[in-house]
């Protein structure tokens, strides 16, 4: 079992008796994640100093350091095959990491990490920063019937006087009009209502 902490290190535990069997040292920050390769020979850590590391779980020694994230990494992962790693940031990239050579400890000293290029928009980052992005959120549209709140108040004054008080509901403003004129121009808004509602759809 393999554990991250906030102090930086990262732990390698004998489940079946409890036991601490490896520190490892070499972050400068919290450890967010861990992941063991398949094959259980090496465990790649991202942490906050946006840095992944790769070490030998066998011996506990640092096998390659991998820089390129901007800000604190989250998550880690290898391929089923173990020959690339993924990593999550909080700079919103995702980098994928080639690491089958990185993981051989014979040549792990002469060899540098290979980030994918991931296609994407040719307005996003360079090359050199492969980035996986979400597709851009449309802005809801909002039609006249949903941003006119307001609300309408018949008055009886006697003698078949009728008066309507129309208010905004967030009260910013109220008027008071005879109720013919209220009619008259309700038929017109209504009217042109209609209309540009028929020419947004088109």
């Amino acid at each position: 079992l393999a554990s991250g902490s906030r102090d930086g290190t990262i732990k390698l535990w004998d489940v079946r008796r409890g036991n601490l069997l490896q520190t490892l040292t070499g972050h400068s920050y919290s450890v967010h994640s861990v992941a063991f390769s398949p094959d259980g020979r090496t465990l790649a850590s991202g942490s906050r100093d946006g840095t992944i590391k790769l070490w030998d779980v066998r011996r506990g020694n640092l096998l390659q350091t991998l820089t390129g994230h901007s800000y604190s990494v989250f998550s880690v992962t290898f391929s089923f095959n173990g020959q690339t790693l993924a990593s999550g940031s909080g700079d919103n990239t995702i980098k994928i990491w080639q690491v089958a050579s990185l993981t051989n400890t014979a040549t792990s000293s002469s060899t540098k990490p290979t980030q994918f290029n991931i296609p994407q928009p040719a307005a996003s980052t360079p090359h050199t920063q492969p980035v996986i992005t979400q597709p851009p959120i449309k802005p809801t549209t909002t039609s006249l019937f949903t941003s006119i709140e307001v609300f309408f108040l018949l008055v009886w004054l006697g003698d078949g006087v009728f008066f309507v008080i129309v208010g905004s509901m967030r009260g910013s403003a109220w008027f008071v009009l005879p109720l013919g004129v209220f009619l008259l121009l309700f038929a017109l808004l209504f009217v042109l209502i209609r209309k540009l509602t028929r020419h947004s759809t088109k």
